[in-house]
């Protein structure tokens, strides 16, 4: 994985201008193709047996997906790897 921008979902949200599906859920491939593909963000999750954090990046991608969002303001890294999830964030 490329080099990850450790950033809270929060951060992100606000950094980017982060649209969800009605409901908070997360976009189909249908709801996003025709859109600008550098507004289009793959949620992704860890390939690692010890890390079930979820990351974020730029783009369309398919290994480990689990849906889409879209943003406001478009990428301009297509490298960019961005933590959106952290898996101890649920733990008490």
């Amino acid at each position: 994985m490329n080099t990850v921008d450790d950033i809270s979902e929060d951060e992100f949200w606000m950094n980017w201008g982060m649209i969800q599906k009605d409901g908070g859920g997360l976009f189909a491939f249908e709801d996003v193709k025709n859109h600008p593909h550098d507004c289009v963000w793959t949620i992704i999750e860890s390939d690692s047996y010890d890390n079930e954090n979820w990351y974020v990046m730029p783009g369309f991608h398919i290994v480990n997906k689990l849906g889409y969002i879209m943003t406001e303001r478009r990428s301009t890294n297509k490298m960019l790897v961005t933590t959106y999830f952290l898996k101890d964030q649920i733990r008490s």
